[in-house]
């Protein structure tokens, strides 16, 4: 599924394209996820893609994507701010 991300302040969104009569926006797709519960880890592959767990408030994995870019400096930010 191709979608967006946008990483706030604490939440990391997840959301898809949305063509709306006029314009052009986007549509949440998956729940608000909480910066902190979220644990990143940058893949060994030949396109640039980090892996994502999310842990509930019981620190239980609750869910796990891959997210992939064509911009490979986009992966190495994201993976150095978690530091």
């Amino acid at each position: 599924m191709d979608v967006h991300c946008f990483l706030l302040t604490d939440v990391l969104l997840v959301c898809k394209a949305a063509t709306k009569k006029g314009g052009v926006g986007v549509r949440v797709v998956r729940q608000p996820y909480m910066v902190d519960r979220l644990i990143v880890q940058e893949l060994a592959r030949d396109s640039p893609s980090i892996a994502l767990v999310y842990l509930n408030e019981f620190r239980t994995a609750t869910a796990a994507f891959v997210l992939s870019s064509s911009e490979p400096k986009i992966i190495k930010v994201i993976c150095s701010n978690q530091e």
